[in-house]
């Protein structure tokens, strides 16, 4: 489990409305037309898996760049998107451990965190796709985090419904990185009260 620092840094996004499907619109469009083709080929798929990086923010409001989807499912999720999408493959499933690009804080002082899941890439139009599946979280010596869990939050695109990483949980997940993540716990917040604003004003 993450054991998130600074209570007073989480958000709660209980009871917002489900993400418009013309929110996609904002993504640049080779990401676009590849989660179109993604909602398409996994439909129907057994295992939950759902969007998630800087693309799954970016759909649901926070001022982030994208250049690239990641999905993150289980490791039998990650092995079924695989079959799947045997044709757009460019990394087979492999158990892989990742550094973070930015270090995370663990009793004030900076130290480096790192990512492992069952993992495997590929390309839809022009456009990489990274798979986590059973993604863990490491922050210096500590021991490995469990497996992310979640329940997702669902838009439709052209009448296909596709699964977000929700916003909580990546607000949780920077919190648990410490201070140095800040910023993106602040770009949540601003996305989340933005989000019911327009709802409170009827715009959504």
């Amino acid at each position: 489990m993450l054991e998130p620092g600074d209570p007073k840094a989480d958000i709660s996004t209980a009871g917002s409305k489900p993400t418009r499907a013309d929110k996609f619109a904002i993504l640049p469009q080779d990401l676009l037309k590849a989660t179109v083709k993604l909602a398409s080929l996994l439909k129907g798929l057994d295992e939950e898996w759902a969007i998630g990086g800087d693309a799954g923010e970016l759909v649901q409001g926070v001022n982030v760049p994208a250049d690239h989807l990641e999905i993150l499912t289980t490791k039998k999720g990650c092995e079924a998107i695989s079959a799947r999408l045997i044709s757009y493959q460019t990394l087979a499933p492999k158990e892989t451990e990742k550094a973070l690009g930015r270090e995370a804080v663990f009793e004030g002082q900076p130290c480096p965190a790192y990512l492992k899941s069952e993992y495997a890439e590929f390309v839809l139009d022009s456009a990489r796709v990274e798979v986590y599946g059973d993604l863990r979280i490491k922050v210096g010596e500590r021991d490995w985090s469990d497996p992310l869990v979640f329940e997702a939050t669902e838009v439709n695109v052209i009448g296909t419904p596709l699964p977000l990483v929700p916003l909580e949980l990546k607000n949780k997940m920077y919190v648990f990185l410490g201070p140095n993540w800040a910023d993106r716990v602040q770009k949540i917040s601003e996305a989340v009260l933005r989000s019911r604003r327009e709802q409170r004003s009827g715009k959504t």
